[in-house]
């Protein structure tokens, strides 16, 4: 099918131009209601607590006049997936058991495949420079261990249940995109979230009184619209799949149509119009929807660019350099390599990277390494291997220990912190990985 033709059949015209209209339209008459987007920016940094109170606790909230009473209402029906005619619970719990079988293969895909993809996106890569996720430099970034947080939370057994860890985390990120698209189109509503530190100025710009909501235009469609939520959703669901038949992992038509079906649920959660959730019915329709989306948006920007380096940068200095002896030269070299094989040529230029001299030497050995580790995996005779390998990383890289993660965990659920950088691993799926035991000692590396 053409991409002139996936287009059609998507109405992507028409979902350029609508948001989340359901949640949309609440926002915007919270902002009516009560003091504006003064109100709406005073919210963001509370949504971690917002999506795990309780009803006496919102209606705290509702007295200090954060949330109005349509708010409290979707919040509180917001704890279950609906039963709907497309969704098969079977299915889905299939899905779930794909995926924990090669997650951490398919975290290496989320970072060098699905996140640049999203980058290179020309409407969208500037929503994300507005929300500087990843463009401050000298810190680490955040977006790579929330987005890997969200997966394990959608990957986790149980996540579908009635307040499972999927319903959560879809429901928290359901409202960060509400905040974003109500404050970006309403240029006072930036200038108000960045003097409170929602948003942060861009550091280069000569006119400290510049924001980013100047840049958006109508005909720039909706912010975080309906068609970036599902190229989005393809990201995680389609990009994954073929990154993974890249590094050499076998996957069945009925496991891959599992895995897709559960991140289709995962977008209906996420308010994605079931119109174009319907029609994503095999891995070949998702692969021509993301081929559409890609040709209609991919654009080089310099929002893009620095989203793209500063993913490179994390990955190089809290990745690589800390495996034993991952500061020598050629292994600071692997991050931009594999996001080349993984994201694509047209992907990897649209950001403004390409190989130096060095990795194309080393571009070969490298990928046959990595396409080794996934044919590996394959071979139960040979798994072995690669559990102890994904046991090294996670210990001595990712501080994943069964010590680390019970502590963090009870942090977490006491609100005593809130998760920023540190990932959750549950215990069901640190047995299903075969992560560190209990008497381990726990990574210095944190």
């Amino acid at each position: 099918m053409s991409t002139r033709a996936a287009a059609d059949r998507f109405e992507l015209d028409h979902f350029r131009t609508v948001g989340d209209e359901a949640l949309d339209d609440i926002f915007k008459r919270m902002g009516e209601e009560l003091d504006g987007f003064r109100t709406v920016a005073r919210l963001f940094p509370r949504i971690h607590d917002l999506v795990r109170m309780n009803a006496d606790e919102l209606g705290i909230l509702r007295r200090e006049d954060l949330v109005n009473d349509e708010l409290i209402e979707f919040l509180a029906g917001f704890d279950s997936l609906p039963d709907r005619d497309w969704i098969d619970r079977e299915t889905l719990h299939l899905g779930g058991e794909f995926y924990r079988s090669h997650g951490v293969l398919g975290f290496l895909v989320l970072a060098c495949a699905s996140l640049p993809a999203c980058y290179c996106w020309e409407n969208e890569a500037a929503v994300l420079g507005y929300t500087r996720k990843l463009s401050k430099r000298g810190a680490v970034p955040r977006r790579l261990p929330e987005t890997a947080q969200f997966v394990i939370d959608v990957a986790a057994k149980g996540a579908f249940e009635t307040d499972g860890t999927a319903i959560r985390a879809a429901k928290k990120v359901r409202l960060i995109h509400a905040i974003i698209r109500y404050l970006v189109v309403r240029p006072d509503s930036v200038e108000m979230a960045i003097r409170t530190g929602v948003i942060l100025p861009d550091p280069g710009h000569d006119d400290p009184h510049h924001h980013h909501g100047d840049d958006w235009r109508h005909d720039m469609g909706a912010p975080i619209s309906q068609e970036f939520l599902a190229g989005t959703l393809m990201t995680f669901s389609h990009v994954v799949l073929q990154g993974l038949r890249k590094l050499g992992i076998r996957a069945g038509a009925v496991e891959r149509q599992a895995y897709l079906h559960r991140w289709n649920a995962v977008g209906y959660l996420l308010g994605i119009d079931e119109r174009i959730l319907e029609q994503i019915d095999s891995p070949e329709v998702a692969g021509e929807l993301f081929d559409s989306i890609m040709e209609r948006n991919r654009a080089p920007t310099e929002h893009g660019y620095s989203l793209a380096a500063a993913l490179l940068d994390y990955q190089r200095n809290n990745v690589i350099a800390r495996v034993t002896g991952g500061v020598l030269h050629p292994l600071m070299h692997v991050p931009a390599i594999v996001t080349r094989g993984l994201a694509g040529r047209k992907t990897f230029r649209a950001l403004f990277l390409q190989l130096n001299p060095y990795e194309i030497v080393y571009y070969v050995p490298v990928w046959f390494g990595m396409k080794l580790t996934g044919l590996l995996n394959n071979l139960r005779v040979f798994r072995w291997l690669t559990e102890r390998i994904i046991r090294y990383v996670s210990m001595h890289v990712w501080g994943w220990s069964r010590e680390n993660q019970a502590e963090h965990q009870h942090g977490v659920d006491s609100g005593e912190i809130r998760p920023r950088g540190a990932i959750v691993i549950p215990s069901s799926l640190m047995d299903e990985w075969n992560l560190a035991t209990a008497d381990q000692p726990k990574s210095s590396r944190k």
